[in-house]
């Protein structure tokens, strides 16, 4: 009984090895599959966070650039109209109001550099410019002294933010200092974290600040571009808003961020934190995952801090460990699990491509349907794309554009002209806003409005240009014809004896024609802008004013009268005015007609006067003819009584 033992033990130690063996295979397995699993996470923690970096390097460019092609947008309506009205200037701010809310800008203003001796003045010209209703204060500017101010001029939306309106954008020095650098560079310049006026308590936002410059001096040097500043186009931007719209929300779920300002070294501020507990913060952590990203003139620090949550096992890899070690099916649940980890990953892959397939989608959807033509060339000017609306402005298809230059249809402004445009988008790297005259393919001309842009990419090397522009063919002829029509109109009533006077419904004058130096003494520009009840014109001021009151009660309604006025050289004149009260384009406006009738008054008076002698002087005749009627009818009567006398005497002698 004794000899089987040998081989029991040898079973035993031969199963056991066996046993140990094949135990052996899921613990490797299961050893391989948690380094494997470990060096996963780290993996994808660097994938994720590299990704989160460079998409929010680019997000924070594209979104800087996108400030800038905006409000370079305004610059433009400047340089077209030399100026620009209220109207105007709300007009396009609206026009673009999906753009700019898209990008988180919440208001839009224009902020014009005015000067001390220009104060007055600039205040007089604002409150009659703004719409009627517009509550602005009495006094705009601030209570020091200086030799210009930076005022803000025009706000979008104005209703809720009319506060705003008259603010002096230079009196702080965080607004001042991005002033400054958006002057000197000609580029858009970001504030740090400011307090706007318009913000609640507690609430911070972020300035995107651009120079508008006189478009009739050199802009060259830094010089050159600091005496040609005439005002900023300036937004507010809500600091959290900004920031949550940089990073998507797959990232958020993986990593805390921190963005901090470190523009000045001494002082770093915090602009955004979503982990403002200080969770989950290491050194090692602080120091490997941060992103330095110049923005706008500001330097911001990144930082990305894992979420633990986010680089574990979940709980399904987890029991597959366990599975493999207890299981014994080693091969096929890995496999099993491997495979269903790719397909997954793979669905993951096929839907975020499928997603930015229908992103890219629509984004050639609006490019295509855009009332604007866009034009993509390369570095040499060669086309590599345009859509639908170049096709109809030029004539001319993409299939026959395609590997031309826009020299196809261009070449008619000048040799200077294109050495400037390509000195500035090639040279300089900078954006280009002008108006083009081009030939369409059927001969015609046609005028743009374009702002050619360089495309730089990621290395900061030129990579091509994108052209980007609104056919203004029909509005320039439009404002021919009505430069034409107002010439015209213009020269009729220059050419009137009457005295065309027009003003506003605060008395200030609009308008005068040429008539005004005959008949007042003063040029029509020594007359225009000024208010006409501040000059010393009236002989009987308050008797105008009052009729002017009584006429600006009501619409279309009128007076006639004779008014004495005082030359320029102080003599006076007597006008007979015809003044009607009128609506144009909603605004009240007395039209005033004016006669110089001083020698008709003058000569009506002599009339009177001498009407006045001659019935003086026939009363007289009359009281003599009247005295001497009486005198003969006493003489007659004494002849009379003469008469019988002697008859009697006569009686008496022929009874003697």
């Amino acid at each position: 009984m004794e000899k089987p033992a040998k081989p029991l033990v040898q079973n035993f130690l031969l199963s056991f090895i066996v046993f140990v063996f094949f135990l052996s295979i899921p613990i490797a397995f299961t050893l391989i599959a948690w380094k494997m699993s470990v060096q996963t996470i780290e993996s994808q923690r660097n994938e994720k966070f590299l990704h989160a970096i460079d998409f929010s390097r680019i997000n924070i460019q594209d979104r800087v650039k996108a400030y800038q092609n905006i409000f370079s947008g305004f610059s433009a309506l400047h340089a077209a109209h030399g100026d620009f009205s209220y109207t105007e200037w709300s007009g396009y701010a609206k026009h673009i109001r999906d753009l700019t809310s898209s990008t988180g800008v919440s208001v839009v203003a224009y902020d014009e550099v005015v000067l001390a001796e220009e104060k007055n003045q600039f205040i007089t010209k604002l409150q009659t410019e703004l719409p009627g209703g517009t509550k602005i204060a009495k006094t705009i500017f601030p209570e020091s002294v200086k030799n210009e101010y930076t005022v803000s001029k025009y706000i979008e939306p104005l209703e809720g933010n009319e506060i705003g309106i008259g603010y002096d954008f230079s009196s702080e020095k965080e607004r001042y200092s991005a002033m400054i650098k958006a002057r000197d560079s000609g580029q858009l310049a970001l504030t740090g974290r400011i307090a706007s006026i318009l913000d609640k308590q507690g609430v911070y936002s972020i300035v995107p600040v651009y120079p508008i410059y006189s478009h009739k001096m050199a802009l060259d040097t830094r010089e050159d571009r600091r005496s040609s500043v005439i005002g900023y186009i300036v937004g507010k931007v809500n600091v959290d808003d900004f920031f949550r719209r940089i990073f998507e929300a797959d990232f958020a779920e993986m990593f805390h961020f921190d963005v901090e300002d470190v523009t000045e070294n001494n002082a770093p501020v915090t602009l955004f934190s979503d982990d403002k507990e200080n969770k989950n913060r290491t050194q090692s952590d602080l120091k490997k995952y941060t992103l330095t990203v110049d923005a706008g003139g500001r330097v911001w620090n990144f930082r990305f801090i894992p979420k633990d949550s986010a680089f574990v096992l979940t709980p399904s890899q987890k029991l597959l460990m366990i599975a493999i070690f207890t299981g014994g099916a080693v091969g096929t649940i890995l496999m099993a699990t491997v495979g269903i980890f790719i397909i997954i990953g793979n669905q993951r892959v096929e839907r975020r491509v499928l997603s930015m397939t229908e992103e890219l989608r629509t984004f050639k959807l609006a490019v295509e349907n855009t009332n604007d033509y866009v034009i993509i060339t390369d570095k040499e000017g060669v086309i590599k794309y345009m859509n639908r609306m170049a096709e109809v402005l030029t004539g001319y298809t993409f299939a026959e554009s395609h590997g031309q230059t826009p020299r196809l249809w261009g070449r008619q402004m000048g040799q200077k002209f294109y050495e400037h445009l390509w000195h500035t988008i090639k040279t300089e790297q900078k954006s280009f806003i002008g108006e083009l005259v081009n030939k369409r393919k059927d001969g015609e001309l046609f005028h743009v409005l374009a702002t050619i842009s360089p495309l730089i990419d990621e290395e900061k090397a030129l990579v091509g240009f994108v052209g980007i522009g609104k056919d203004i063919t029909e509005s320039k002829k439009i404002a021919l014809k009505l430069a034409r029509q107002e010439e015209y109109y213009r020269a009729l009533l220059d050419s009137c004896i009457d005295l065309i006077t027009v003003l506003d419904d605060t008395g200030v004058i609009q308008y005068e024609n040429a008539a005004s130096l005959p008949a007042l003494g003063y040029a029509p520009e020594e007359l225009v802008g000024k208010n006409v009840f501040s000059l010393d014109l009236y002989e009987e001021k308050e008797k105008v004013k009052g009729a002017f009151e009584s006429m600006s009660k009501g619409a279309d309604s009128h007076e006639t009268m004779l008014v004495k006025i005082k030359q320029k050289d102080g003599s006076s004149r007597i006008l007979e005015s015809v003044g009607r009260m009128v609506m144009v384009d909603g605004k009240s406006l007395l039209i005033s007609s004016s006669r110089d009738v001083t020698k008709r008054i003058n000569g009506e008076d002599a009339l009177r006067r001498k009407t006045q002698e001659l019935e003086t002087v026939n009363m007289a005749m009359l009281g003599r003819e009247l005295k001497l009627s009486q005198a003969t009818k006493k003489i007659a009567e004494l002849e009379e009584k003469l008469g019988l006398a002697h008859d009697r005497g006569e009686e008496k002698k022929d009874g003697n």
